[in-house]
């Protein structure tokens, strides 16, 4: 994005935001003194609440946690005779496909009878910008925070349908691993399609990986 010439900032300290000659622009307090950045329009993403509050379930004595969210053990159950909850309403990653997942899972349990367990599965997700962000499991800063001795690795993304100079040359997967064993613990894509990272991230599946490896995969 900096080399299209994106300015990015991270870090920043918005005290307000207004309107002058008809751009918006948003104040920046920084250490070394205010910086105003002009723009046409402000994007402001503050997360989602839910609003499952106006079934009223708590008179059906079904739990909610303290933001809102269903509680459910590993079958989906409320607790409450007759009540399964899948989905958005639980919390956790909101999308479709994990919804999807979990209306499979609970379609086994219920119609046949299969034992199921929901968490600690790695759900994929993608932000569709272009190019395109794809990512699954843990980066360096995540798997460090819950114990592991991870690491991370940059590993230039080139795939037999990419020619020199058409300008992907800034593409790239990330992949975060154990630094003992090599282990994959996940990772993400820049690339310009998804097909591109199912592409790579089978190619390392069924290789191997090792860590600090900075030969470009193909």
């Amino acid at each position: 994005m900096e080399a299209e010439g994106a300015n990015v900032k991270t870090g920043i300290n918005i005290s307000s935001v207004g309107l002058e000659g008809g751009s918006a622009y948003v104040i920046d307090e920084t250490d070394n003194g205010t910086v105003r950045y002009h723009a046409y329009r402000i994007l402001v993403a503050t997360g989602r609440a839910t609003n499952i509050d106006v079934f009223h379930l708590e008179k059906a004595g079904v739990e909610t946690d303290k933001r809102g969210y269903l509680v459910v053990d590993q079958d989906f159950y409320s607790g409450v005779e007759g009540v399964w909850a899948i989905g958005d309403v639980i919390g956790g990653m909101m999308f479709t496909h994990k919804a999807w997942h979990h209306a499979l899972l609970l379609s086994r349990q219920l119609l046949k009878g299969e034992t199921i367990v929901f968490e600690n599965r790695l759900i994929p997700f993608a932000v569709f910008t272009e190019p395109e962000i794809v990512g699954v499991g843990m980066e360096e800063a995540a798997a460090v925070k819950v114990g592991y001795r991870g690491k991370d690795s940059k590993i230039p993304l080139l795939l037999p349908w990419m020619s020199p100079g058409d300008g992907r040359s800034a593409w790239f997967c990330k992949v975060g691993y154990l630094s003992s064993s090599g282990r994959i613990l996940g990772g993400g894509i820049l690339s310009a399609r998804r097909l591109d990272g199912h592409y790579l991230w089978l190619r390392i599946r069924s290789y191997g990986f090792h860590g600090g490896q900075s030969k470009a995969v193909s």
